[in-house]
């Protein structure tokens, strides 16, 4: 048996106004850069990123990702603007970085790369809730707990390579050629990374809407409820 908390590094609510966002499960609290502001998210409020102020939120080295086999990392997201290259989230700098975009997945693994463009799945209209899965063989996005974004498989490429420069980010990214920096353009809410692969029952337990008390046992949620369910 196992429950939602098993294997969690860090849960990011992002319920604040502004400043400092704190991981109600960790220490690995985040940085404000730029006046990140807030809007309503998914549940209660979400990170507000404005690509015209450069936003986003930050954690120095090192990398939330090194070293780790098996990751995943759950988010709601919803764009303001869409048609270009937004920077989601991503750590580290050219030569040493891994990042989320909204057309692209990359991931620096110690022998090679999991490399994969897809169509914007994002909405300017609603939150979707998005599921990245990262393992040394496999990689897949889903959305929705219904949409397989994109799936694939790989050679075993090893643990996810270390951040030699730059930390983690929300809300921004580094890209793979020359350090071009992209910046998201509207909201991420509840945004969370698991050191395993988590599983499908609690993907679909997860696009409820849960936050991190309705499973932790800390208290009722902003929606005034609480839930702790077991799952196989």
């Amino acid at each position: 048996m196992a429950t939602l908390l098993d294997g969690l590094i860090d849960w990011w609510t992002l319920n604040e106004t502004s400043g400092q966002r704190d991981d109600s499960h960790g220490t690995n609290h985040l940085t404000d850069v730029n006046t990140v502001l807030a809007a309503a998210g998914k549940v209660g409020n979400g990170a507000d990123f404005e690509l015209s102020n450069s936003q986003y939120l930050s954690r120095a080295l090192p990398g939330l990702l090194d070293g780790l086999t098996d990751f995943t990392i759950v988010f709601w997201a919803k764009l303001e603007s869409a048609g270009a290259t937004r920077g989601l989230l991503g750590q580290g700098a050219s030569g040493s970085n891994s990042f989320v975009e909204n057309t692209r997945v990359f991931i620096r693994r110690a022998s090679g790369n999991q490399d994969h463009s897809f169509a914007d799945p994002f909405s300017t209209t609603q939150f979707d809730f998005f599921v990245l899965r990262s393992t040394p063989t496999t990689i897949s996005l889903r959305k929705n707990d219904t949409t397989t974004v994109f799936t694939s498989t790989t050679g075993a490429l090893g643990n996810v390579t270390t951040a030699v420069t730059q930390g983690f980010r929300l809300g921004s990214c580094l890209g793979s050629s020359g350090g071009v920096e992209f910046f998201w353009d509207g909201g991420i809410d509840e945004a969370a990374l698991y050191g395993r692969s988590i599983s499908s029952a609690e993907e679909t337990e997860l696009n409820a809407g849960l936050t991190y008390t309705d499973f932790s046992g800390g208290g009722s949620s902003s929606g005034g409820k609480r839930r702790r369910r077991l799952l196989m």
